[in-house]
This record gives structure tokens, C-alpha cells and sequence, in this order.
């Protein structure tokens, strides 16, 4: 398994071209525990567990973490496969990589998952979802399939078809398997 991690990439350049370096940084809004969940969000998603959703080897998949110091629960863990999926944008076909993705872990709430689905801006693309955790959302604009457990959210995406049945169920089967681990 190939791993990037953007972390290393973008405070670099950062540093050359930006004098805020030397300041110092803001602190994370959130709590310890999300710091802690954020940081370990490949322990919670495995390669394995990855692998099983999407139906692809675990040795070919490449791992990306995108790490963001002052807002760790935006952190996205990315498990992808290069199996030659093509899809059309406009008129033109492109190269796409089928991808796993697990991330937005943070302290949340019943009332703001169901703002989510009745604020009038989101209400044409946000879908409450039953069976999943205490509270799910399907977001059709993202593909993305969010999830209350307890006082935890988290997000996953599964993208391994053209299908947007075949990302959602896989989307919801990968949840349920986190469920237990969040």
C-alpha cells in the first residue's frame, strides 16, 4: 500500500512563501477527544475493513491522509484504487480512482443532524436515513453519508461505481461497520 501524507506537503510551502510561520498557531477548536479520534482515523478504518467495502485488494489500494492542524475533525482518511473507471465530465471522459473515504469526526448533536435535513438551503440533497446509528443523512450532492452515534458524527464517501444505488449502499455498509468502533 502506497501512503501520502499532504500534512508534510502543504506546511512546507506554506513556510516559503508565507511569513505566518513564525507567528504563532491558533489552537484547535475542539475538544481533546476529537484531537485523539482525528489522529487515529486509520486505526477506526483499516486497509482491511477498506478493502472488504470496496471489493478491491488491499495490497493495491494507496492511502491519503489530509490533515488539518487547526480543524482536526475535518481530517479525511482516503483508501483509493486505480482500476482504470473512467466517467464523463461534460463531454469529455476522464480517468477516475474508486475511493474510500472516512473523516469529520467531531462532537455533535440530535438537533443539528436534523437542522441539516430541514434547513430550506440543504432540504433538495440531504435525506434522513433510517437504520444507520442513532441518526443519517444521505447528501446526494456529495455522495457522502452522515452519521450521529451517540454525541459523535462522522462522515464516510464511498465512490467504487457509476452507480449512486451501488456508493450509497457500500456508503452505509462501511458505516455500519464503524459504528462500533467510533
Amino acid at each position: 500500500m502506497k501512503v501520502f501524507n499532504f500534512g508534510a506537503i502543504f506546511p512546507l510551502s506554506i513556510c516559503l512563501f508565507s511569513a505566518a510561520c513564525e507567528s504563532k498557531p491558533e489552537e484547535a477548536s475542539v475538544g481533546t477527544e476529537d484531537v485523539d479520534i482525528a489522529k487515529g482515523l486509520d486505526k477506526l478504518l483499516s486497509v482491511e475493513t477498506a478493502s472488504e467495502v470496496a471489493g478491491f485488494p488491499a495490497a493495491d489500494a494507496t492511502l491519503e491522509y489530509t490533515p488539518d492542524a487547526k480543524y482536526p475533525q475535518t481530517e479525511v482518511l482516503t483508501y483509493s484504487w486505480e482500476n482504470g473507471r473512467k466517467r464523463m465530465s461534460g463531454s469529455i471522459e476522464i480517468a477516475t480512482s474508486d475511493t474510500v473515504k472516512f473523516g469529520w469526526v467531531r462532537e455533535s448533536a440530535l438537533a443539528a443532524m436534523e437542522a441539516k435535513v430541514t434547513n430550506p438551503s440543504f432540504k433538495d440533497f440531504m435525506e434522513k436515513m433510517d437504520g444507520v446509528g442513532d441518526y443519517a443523512i444521505w447528501n446526494s450532492r456529495d455522495k457522502q453519508l452522515i452519521v450521529l452515534s451517540g454525541k459523535k458524527e462522522f462522515s464516510v464517501w464511498v465512490n467504487v461505481s457509476a452507480d449512486e444505488a451501488v456508493n450509497k449502499a457500500k456508503s452505509i455498509e462501511l458505516a455500519k461497520k464503524l459504528l462500533g468502533k467510533i
